[in-house]
């Protein structure tokens, strides 16, 4: 995964610096650039084996490291809201009408509603009444769908044998076939 990320950050700091080329061919360009400024300048190597022998190579790159790193995740951030930007107009949207609503008023024209038109209390006692009736009916349920479970599990282990029937049935015809022409290249030959 380290990796995805990290050619996808480059792929993000090659698209700013308007460079069409692959990655790859970037970087074996890069490579060859580096080996010939280290032929023609061999003082550079010994200084490069200085800097990593005194752990100066941190020191001199974070910076440069940082800056870097911060434009990247810039730009995939950048990227990420331009790819989400319908949802995040729609849900705007959504905010600036939930905004607008005027919650008191919603409020009391549901507790109005609900008291003209729902009596819970009729509707929890019909509840209780036939609570029996609703668990007989939830235990006949629960077993129609394991009995349906046993039937397809049945269902699906006649299919596995059908399916080995006509495998086999398949392998031993073609089996049949090459004797046959075996012995028909055989008698052939004979005549």
């Amino acid at each position: 995964m380290e990796i995805i990320d990290r050619v996808d950050k480059l792929e993000v700091v090659l698209e700013q610096s308007g460079n069409k080329d692959t990655i790859r061919h970037q970087i074996l360009a890069l490579q060859v650039h580096l080996s010939k400024i280290y032929k023609e300048n061999q003082e550079l190597l010994q200084l490069d084996r200085l800097v990593v022998e005194h752990g100066l190579k941190n020191n001199l790159f974070k910076e440069q490291e940082k800056e870097t790193k911060d434009s990247v995740e810039y730009e995939i951030k950048k990227r990420v809201v331009l790819l989400k930007e319908p949802a995040i107009k729609e849900a705007y949207n959504n905010y600036m009408q939930l905004a607008s609503l005027d919650t008191n008023r919603l409020i009391n024209y549901i507790e109005s509603s609900q008291d003209k038109v729902y009596n819970f209390n009729d509707i929890y006692v019909h509840i209780q009444q036939r609570k029996g009736e609703l668990k007989a009916i939830s235990e006949k349920v629960y077993l129609l769908t394991l009995k349906s479970m046993v039937v397809l599990e049945k269902y699906v282990n006649l299919m596995n044998q059908e399916n080995k029937f006509w495998l086999d049935s398949n392998e031993k015809l073609r089996q049949l076939s090459i004797k046959v022409n075996q012995l028909e290249k055989a008698r052939s030959s004979r005549y």
